[in-house]
């Protein structure tokens, strides 16, 4: 768990990342998409992170869960030398 008291998982093969996030945090990512897509487009080599998706699962034994798949970026990046 992280200190937002989001849970992780990560994909089998360490690529990915799917996190738990509140409702009101997702509002505020989905508000920002476009000029997130525009930063990572003018800036290939950006350290942003890179989403590829935003879900809701709704399920009869927790309700409704928001999650967020993304890239690890601790699998990708060497910090050494970024660009």
């Amino acid at each position: 768990m992280g200190k937002s008291g989001s849970f992780f998982f990560f994909s089998k093969d360490q690529r990915f990342v799917i996190k738990t996030m509140r409702r009101d945090e997702k509002n505020i990512l989905i508000n920002m998409l476009d000029d997130m897509i525009e930063h990572l487009g003018n800036y290939k080599k950006s350290l942003l992170v890179r989403i590829y998706g935003i879900y809701t699962l709704k399920t009869k034994m927790f309700g409704s869960v928001d999650l967020i798949l993304m890239e690890n970026t601790f699998q990708k990046r060497d910090f050494r030398n970024p660009f």
